[in-house]
């Protein structure tokens, strides 16, 4: 979701760039770490992909907010969350700036709290099975 520049204080949006930018760092240096040579371009093939679908922007009435599809968690899942992360600042940060989609002070960091970041691993593994329990009588 994007918001309007005077949604929220300039401390808040300051705050955020900073959290937001630490991150970055952070996922820079977590990625040069695992790079291999396929995985650039992947991301800006992706990074594309995703930046022209969320192009396609919705209004969410009563709240001076748009809303777009998302693609975190698909980048989350192919590229890796350091991967994810980058791409989607990326993509965010040139929406904002070269088409005037969201606001300065809301920084380029994955709706709510790097959601894609955070999901992307536990999406990678495989589901564990429920724990088993006593049944005395079956439904069927």
């Amino acid at each position: 979701m994007h918001m309007a520049d005077a949604l929220i204080s300039p401390a808040v949006g300051g705050a955020a760039w900073a959290a937001t930018a630490g991150l970055t760092v952070y996922s820079a240096r977590k990625l040069k770490q695992e790079m291999d040579d396929r995985k650039l371009p992947l991301m800006g093939v992706l990074g594309a992909f995703v930046f022209a679908a969320q192009m396609i922007n919705f209004t969410i009435p009563a709240t001076g907010s748009s809303g777009h599809l998302g693609g975190g968690m698909m980048l989350a899942i192919l590229l890796g969350p350091y991967a994810a992360f980058l791409t989607m600042a990326s993509i965010l940060t040139v929406q904002a700036l070269f088409f005037a989609d969201g606001g300065l002070t809301r920084p380029p960091r994955l709706p709510p709290g790097s959601a894609p970041r955070s999901r992307g691993r536990g999406a990678r593994r495989a589901p564990r099975r429920p724990p088993r329990r006593a049944c005395t009588s079956r439904p069927w």
